[in-house]
């Protein structure tokens, strides 16, 4: 008995972003996705191109580009973006129903190109290709064809199969890795960010507030990086503080001439030539003022666990330091200018993100 010969249905090509760009169905043109922001805008087949209208998340209409014409339909949609009515000139609206799930008939048509959540349906199965092709959702078995990579032990849950952890009414999934909370936000206008708790202002909508969140998460993580490498920074330049000095490549003859007698335990001290003697004392009170000087601002600008401390950096180098007693004010405040400088690049970045991360807040929340 011979094996039944397979057959190549439809075929999916991806972007490096791991993005489905197209799929070819058989004896049919191939099929183009083009997106704005993860979003899909844009499907172009052989000479008909579909595209999608949308502000602030909302989905308002769908427009058809074919042998120079526009045909548009307008979208009538729930606060999670599900389509549930279309709207042609000169037609009657055409209502669509879902299961919650998102199962619906099979339709025909340009009404069928977005669906449950706002998703496109794929042409062929049917299924909801989420993430923008990352994992297909099987609306009738209601879980999706492929595990979670965030499953068993992130954000995924135990089941890595399940589609909103069971509970796909208050519950959405976009990007087909990790559920989010929908129905919570939509009815309390708020949305957790980082620990707290942020009202979202009235003109923002649930996906313009989810998108905020994001970005801001992003952001802090880009400021944890530049905290670390302030610190390691730090830590470097203070180690190098405490080392013993490199032995230098050229030397003069009386600094050469302290060493010899230093080292040469035989001499009194009383012998040496008063002049030479004065030179080994000032080159070695000199030597440990300075270094005394040094490890005293790393001290003074550093916070129990060692890392920098900003706001005590700023002070000493305007005023010298907080303690009175033993400290040189004067070259505190020259070693503090030049460290702001070594450091102002990466405090720069930090200043930049800080100030992105608050207009984001300030546009979003309240």
């Amino acid at each position: 008995m011979s094996s039944p010969q397979k057959v190549l249905n439809c075929r999916y090509r991806y972007d490096p972003l791991d993005r489905l760009t197209s799929h070819n169905l058989s004896d049919t043109p191939e099929r183009h996705r083009f997106y704005c922001k993860s979003r899909l805008a844009t499907e172009v087949q052989g000479a008909i191109g579909h595209s999608i209208v949308q502000q602030g998340g909302w989905l308002l209409a769908q427009q058809q580009r074919q042998d120079g014409g526009l045909d548009t339909t307008l979208l009538a949609t729930d606060l999670q973006r599900s389509v549930l009515n279309t709207l042609k000139s000169g037609q009657q609206r055409q209502p669509i129903a879902y299961s919650p799930c998102g199962h619906r008939p099979a339709e025909s048509g340009l009404s069928s190109l977005l669906g449950f959540n706002g998703e496109r349906p794929d042409p062929v199965t049917g299924h909801y290709l989420l993430g923008n092709g990352y994992r297909a959702f099987n609306p009738v078995l209601m879980r999706f064809n492929s595990p979670d990579s965030f499953s068993p032990f992130g954000k995924g849950g135990l089941n890595a199969y399940t589609y909103c952890l069971g509970d796909p009414v208050n519950q959405g999934d976009p990007d087909g890795q990790s559920p989010s909370v929908f129905f919570k936000a939509l009815f309390t206008r708020k949305i957790k960010i980082g620990g707290y708790t942020e009202k979202i202002r009235p003109e923002i909508s649930i996906w313009q507030a989810m998108r905020a969140k994001r970005e801001m998460k992003s952001i802090t993580k880009k400021l944890d990086a530049n905290k670390k490498l302030l610190n390691k920074t730090f830590k470097t330049d203070m180690d190098n503080a405490y080392a013993p000095p490199p032995e230098p490549r050229q030397r003069s003859l009386q600094s050469i001439a302290a060493d010899a007698i230093n080292s040469y335990d035989k001499i009194d001290s009383n012998e040496i030539p008063s002049s030479i003697k004065k030179i080994i004392e000032s080159e070695a009170k000199f030597q440990k003022s300075k270094t005394d000087t040094i490890q005293q601002f790393y001290e003074e600008v550093s916070d129990f666990h060692g890392h920098l401390d900003l706001r005590t950096l700023d002070w000493a180098a305007s005023n010298g330091s907080y303690v009175n007693i033993g400290r040189d004010h004067n070259q505190l405040i020259k070693l503090a200018k030049n460290y702001q400088q070594r450091i102002s690049a990466i405090r720069l970045e930090q200043t930049t993100l800080d100030n992105r991360k608050g207009s984001i807040r300030a546009q979003n929340f309240r």
